[in-house]
């Protein structure tokens, strides 16, 4: 083991990781993984040693994301040596470095299917254990696009794996998913719910963990915030920062702050809420958090001094500041679509009140396009309801671009008499899908029940065609015709 821990020790220097760093990561490997399922012999190559280093940093990416990008490509070039399951957890690996590293829409998918078709095929239960933590991803990536109902799927099939194998600590992991996905559905009583079973899951089996214990009750708060029950929220941040504070943990005392400033910024304690605001800002001008967050930090903190200046009466430099911040939600892969949603209202919301009627209009049609693609109620109605009430010509564009897609609409808009609508030349791939067997399946059903699978079909594909850069031409009942 020791030879093989210098070896491994000379690779990481190789491919630019620095000695001190690298006597980090191999401290945390873990001998209990070198054991081949096929013999049960104390068998360990450096690619078993590297690919478990991964797998236990990946999920530290504020502290490794630049050793993360390095391991994986070290992996990859020598995948020919990896073993059928080896190839599948790499692939989760490039998964969750693509998505959260890379901020790529389209290979973090392309990944978790390749990884779960590999593990399913080898079929053991040391393959099934691993694939509850792909389903796990799956959903945080799903909920990540908005896609709610699918993203419950992957999550119930993780729960059915860990609860089968008395999995505590992988439970916890789920229970948390699953709480913040209620968040995202604006159910937060089910979210404190399932939260807290997080909570106290870790609480029993990993008394240490101070990290994750600050991070939950720090959505906790956010819950709490949420149901305008602030000292509940406040008194569950304030547990939070003394954890984060213990242990220097600079993101999560980010995270206290934002939520402090909220809490201040709706019992309209400014000072408080500047205060708040302005101790974040100097954890992240120090660079003491990872460049994952630095952006969606910066958006909300921007946000939130703009929402100040409104309440103070200074709408000019309020809504100047929330432009300044839509161009960062407007290319920051890393907030929701039900953020964005959110943050678009709150802008129109302004923009109404101060009588930018035309705008307002548009930015609550922007809002309802991210929700369209989500399972979001309740701020879905109330955007709904305004667009219907008064802003009729957004909500008619709204409405049309929900059968003819959204990106058509807008290039109408901007476009429409520019060229006479010229026609060029392009290198495009058509779709065409149906349901099959559906003849035989609409004499089944009653005409409710079928327009409720037709519907279901129909907004699931076109959300996936959305996607990936596709538009739905048409459709022609069960089918659907599509371009990319």
């Amino acid at each position: 083991m020791i030879e093989v821990n210098k070896k491994v020790s000379k690779i990481l220097n190789d491919i630019g990781i620095p000695h001190s760093r690298s006597c980090e990561l191999i401290d945390l490997f873990d001998k209990r993984n070198c054991i081949n399922s096929n013999n049960f012999q104390f068998v360990c190559s450096h690619l078993v040693v590297i690919l478990n280093i991964l797998t236990k940093i990946v999920g530290n990416l504020r502290h490794y994301e630049h050793e993360v990008p390095i391991l994986i490509k070290y992996l990859d070039d020598n995948e020919r040596d990896l073993n059928s399951m080896d190839l599948g957890v790499l692939k989760h690996m490039k998964a969750i470095k693509t998505w959260k590293i890379d901020n790529d829409p389209y290979f973090p998918t392309l990944y978790l299917n390749d990884s779960i078709a590999i593990l399913e095929k080898i079929g053991s239960g040391e393959a099934t254990a691993y694939l509850a933590r792909i389903f796990d991803t799956y959903g945080q990536l799903l909920v990540s696009k908005g896609y709610l109902n699918e993203a419950k799927i992957e999550f119930q099939k993780a729960l059915d794996i860990k609860e089968q194998s008395n999995d505590e600590v992988g439970l916890a992991i789920t229970t948390g998913n699953i709480g913040r996905l209620y968040m995202q559905i604006g159910d937060f009583d089910k979210a404190i719910r399932y939260l807290k079973k997080d909570y106290e899951i870790i609480f029993k089996t990993e008394t240490e963990n101070s990290n994750l214990k600050a991070q939950l009750l720090s959505t906790i708060s956010n819950c709490y915030m949420q149901l305008q029950k602030y000292t509940t929220a406040k008194e569950n941040n304030d547990k939070s920062y003394i954890l984060n504070k213990s242990t220097n943990n600079y993101t999560g005392l980010v995270f206290n702050y934002l939520n402090q400033a909220e809490v201040n910024l709706i019992t309209k304690d400014f000072k408080e809420a500047k205060f708040a605001i302005n101790a974040a800002e100097k954890i992240i001008n120090k660079n003491l958090v990872a460049q994952f967050f630095i952006e969606n930090f910066r958006g909300r903190i921007i946000e939130i001094k703009a929402r100040i200046l409104y309440l103070e009466g200074n709408f000019k430099l309020s809504l100047k500041l929330f432009e300044e911040a839509l161009k960062i939600f407007d290319i920051e892969l890393s907030f929701t679509n039900v953020e964005i949603a959110k943050f678009l209202k709150n802008f129109a919301d302004i923009a109404k009140t101060v009588k930018q009627n035309e705008y307002s209009g548009h930015l609550y049609r922007r809002a309802l396009k991210y929700l369209d693609s989500t399972e979001e109620v309740s701020c879905r109605k109330e955007i709904e309801n305004e667009l219907r009430e008064n802003h009729k010509d957004s909500w008619m564009l709204h409405s049309a671009g929900r059968y003819i897609g959204h990106d058509q609409i807008d290039f109408l808009l901007n476009n429409a008499g520019a060229t006479n609508f010229v026609g060029e030349e392009k290198e495009v791939v058509v779709l065409f899908m149906d349901i099959r067997g559906f003849t035989s399946l609409s004499e089944k059903l009653d005409p409710n029940q079928l327009i409720e699978v037709l519907n279901g079909f129909l907004a699931t594909m076109t959300k996936a065609i959305t996607q990936f850069g596709g538009f739905v031409d048409k459709f022609i009942g069960d089918a659907i015709m599509a371009v990319f």
